[in-house]
């Protein structure tokens, strides 16, 4: 039986992360968005992911400065930045 798994997309555009969004369409993933690195941690702390996709630019927080947070509390998820 295959099991299901969840990805968290982190991005300040939406436009970018409704475009993420559809590449995974049809497949067995459930989807998580975060439009900035506050939301992602906020994501994090109410449902466990397997991948984490983040953009590295974003405002208040980058994409490497999130994942530096992140991994000692979460440090199961792959990590693409």
């Amino acid at each position: 039986m295959f099991e299901e798994h969840t990805i968290l997309l982190v991005d300040d555009e939406v436009n970018v992360l409704r475009a993420l969004r559809r590449l995974f369409e049809g497949e067995d993933y459930i989807i998580l968005t975060g439009e900035n690195a506050a939301e992602g941690l906020k994501i994090l702390e109410r449902a466990p992911v397997d991948l984490i996709i983040s953009d590295h630019r974003m405002p208040g927080m980058s994409g490497l400065e999130f994942f530096k947070k992140t991994l000692p509390q979460y440090p199961d998820p792959i990590r693409i930045i």
